[in-house]
């Protein structure tokens, strides 16, 4: 019997944030306006300056609040992350590659993203937000007494509350959000998903690469992100207790919202995708690798999923480079998974570079890793580009001049 019915799962997407909710119900009603929740908001959440003596009330109750949970569930977060450490720069590509896109076929959930101008407005700015969540969280020390990753996950609940209360006013600027049929913006359900793409997405990509942990490991990153998702409101009916359950969850989640719906194209996920894949070709240097960003979405997607959201589909000059390629790659090592994860480590390294150069917007300082987590992923900024960057173009320029002669 699994834990998560079809009834129980409907009744969650009624449901909100009850303690956030009120916390900006309450700043709403001192202030009147919806517009100045959001405008005071922004300078709780959006400014990384602002002293705790100078948020309101409410703001400063609700994060003694949301830190108490943390308390017991501290020692087992540690290995987890560790495995960040190890791991980073893998971790990023399979959140950029396979969890936001695997959020954006979730037809109702993405239409929150749409509404608030998500990703397709700055796509390396909202990307950079979301991994700078994650770093901040991973980090060794995020979730402790003083730790960034507490406060960070703290405001993103804040954040997730805002955007409940404002979609949910009367407004003349666009439809009205329909709960009956969405549910409520960014519910219990939704919630729990994102949780997943987080938590259980990354150890099946992980797992995908060819990167091995043991079941320890497995179980104490789940946890780390189990208790990021207490202080990020997620009910605890909606939290798994093992990757069994962690598993099992998603696959239902995935079943009841990524389903093809004749009646709803996911115009909002399409576009997200074609933004999200256009900042990864920007990101990559020179041309050579301009499809890699799509074949790693390919790669952790089902293929149906992936023709949803529009991700192109590689051209036979592409899939003869990426055949060559692996069997060089074998060829210089074994099966050649270690060059396969050398080539996504790079292309994750890639993106740090350019989230590091990114504006972040607001009054927050720009992206930034600990020096420890550059030290262990050897974050560098400009150098000979590595070996697979020069195999690609050599094989690039030589099938292209094979095509071209035919």
């Amino acid at each position: 019997m699994t834990r998560w019915t079809e009834a129980a799962l409907n009744a969650f997407r009624m449901q909100g944030d009850e303690l956030a909710d009120e916390v900006v119900a309450r700043l709403a009603a001192n202030l009147a306006q919806s517009g100045s929740v959001r405008t005071l908001l922004d300078s709780c959440v959006a400014n990384d300056q602002v002293p705790d003596s100078e948020l309101p009330t409410e703001v400063r109750a609700y994060f003694e609040k949301t830190e108490l949970k943390l308390d017991e569930l501290l020692e087992s977060t540690l290995p987890g992350q560790h495995v960040f450490e190890k791991f980073g720069p893998e971790i990023l590509v399979i959140l950029g590659c396979y969890a936001l896109p695997a959020s954006y076929a979730a037809t109702k959930g993405v239409k929150v993203l749409a509404a608030t101008g998500y990703l397709g407005s700055s796509p390396t700015r909202r990307l950079g937000e979301t991994t700078q969540m994650v770093i901040d969280v991973l980090s060794p020390g995020g979730l402790g007494p003083n730790g960034k990753g507490v406060r960070t996950a703290q405001k993103v609940r804040l954040m997730h509350a805002t955007i409940r209360h404002l979609l949910q006013k009367p407004d003349t600027d666009r439809q009205p959000w329909d709960v009956q049929k969405l549910g409520v913006p960014i519910n219990q359900e939704d919630l729990a998903g994102t949780l997943m793409t987080f938590s259980y997405l990354v150890l099946d990509g992980l797992e995908k690469l060819g990167c091995r942990l043991t079941n320890a490991e497995r179980q104490s990153y789940l946890a780390t992100w189990m208790a990021v998702g207490r202080i990020l409101g997620v009910k605890d009916a909606l939290i798994p207790a093992s990757f069994e359950e962690a598993k099992e969850l998603t696959e239902i989640i995935q079943k009841r919202q990524t389903k093809e719906d004749p009646e709803d194209q996911n115009v909002e996920g399409r576009n997200l995708m074609a933004a999200l894949l256009g900042m990864y070709k920007n990101s990559i240097p020179g041309d050579a690798m301009d499809f890699f960003a799509a074949g790693m979405v390919r790669f952790f997607l089902p293929n149906d999923v992936a023709n949803r959201l529009g991700v192109p589909a590689l051209s036979a000059i592409e899939k003869e480079v990426v055949a060559v390629a692996e069997l060089v790659a074998r060829g210089l090592e074994g099966d050649g998974t270690e060059k396969v994860r050398s080539l996504v480590r790079r292309f994750g390294l890639d993106l740090v570079q350019a989230l590091l150069l990114a504006d972040r917007g607001g009054k927050r300082p720009s992206f930034s890793i600990p020096a420890k987590l550059r030290e262990n992923w050897k974050a560098i900024e400009a150098a000979e580009p590595p070996w697979w960057v020069r195999m690609w173009e050599w094989l690039v320029g030589l099938l292209g001049q094979k095509q071209h002669r035919a």
